[in-house]
């Protein structure tokens, strides 16, 4: 790890789905001038972090993450769900690492606040998983203690370390906001765009603020 980050703490972003509801490259699509998965790492990034992305063995998510300074691992077959992307990212992680931060590559809203929110719980309390709190519901970042690795990938499916998560004494950290949407059909990216604008017009300084409404709301 060259650049700079805590070595405590990585970012595994998970980026290896095969997007069919979007139809395809999904993570490459454009948002405010970049590509979608460039937001994620980025925000990781801003928080202070070292970033992993989880990938497919093809799909462009390899380059974007190439070009944003993020290590690349490969899912052999991402087809077995998310737990094995998590799996993946989570081996390749190096001895260092007390804890990871996990994030979806299709959320491109999530704030650095709220990954350094959920870091700064995590130091606190460092035995214990914890998740970000939104005014609408639990959701990303979470971060997860080394202890709790083996145990977060046992589920298997694409359930992530949700059961984990269900069962464990999570910690929870209130931010202000709703959660930051997924990005699953060319309608929620549109949607989240003409947000974007939309703020933008209003007033120019909540350009940046990463707080949108839930895409559930959109559809």
């Amino acid at each position: 790890m060259t650049d700079g980050a805590d070595p405590t703490v990585t970012t595994v972003v998970l980026a290896a789905g095969a997007a069919r509801r979007f139809g395809g490259a999904k993570l490459g699509a454009d948002l405010r001038g970049r590509p979608l998965l460039a937001h994620t790492i980025g925000a990781a990034r801003a928080a202070g972090l070292h970033v992993v992305v989880v990938v497919a063995p093809d799909g462009p998510a390899r380059d974007i993450a190439g070009a944003a300074r993020a290590d690349v691992v490969v899912n052999p077959d991402p087809d077995r769900g998310l737990s094995s992307s998590l799996a993946a990212g989570l081996d390749a992680l190096p001895a260092t690492t007390a804890a990871a931060v996990v994030l979806l590559g299709d959320q491109p809203d999530v704030a650095p606040a709220a990954i350094r929110a959920v870091v700064t719980a995590w130091r606190a309390d460092p035995a214990r998983p914890q998740r970000a709190r939104y005014e609408d519901g639990p959701g990303h970042p979470v971060v997860l203690p080394r202890a709790l690795w083996e145990a977060a990938t046992a589920a298997g499916g694409d359930r992530g370390a949700a059961p984990l998560l269900a069962t464990s004494s999570v910690g929870e950290v209130a931010i202000d906001g709703p959660r930051p949407p997924d990005v699953d059909t060319p309608a929620d990216l549109a949607a989240l765009s003409a947000d974007l604008r939309s703020e933008s017009l209003a007033d120019p300084r909540r350009r940046d603020a990463g707080r949108r409404r839930p895409s559930g709301d959109r559809r």
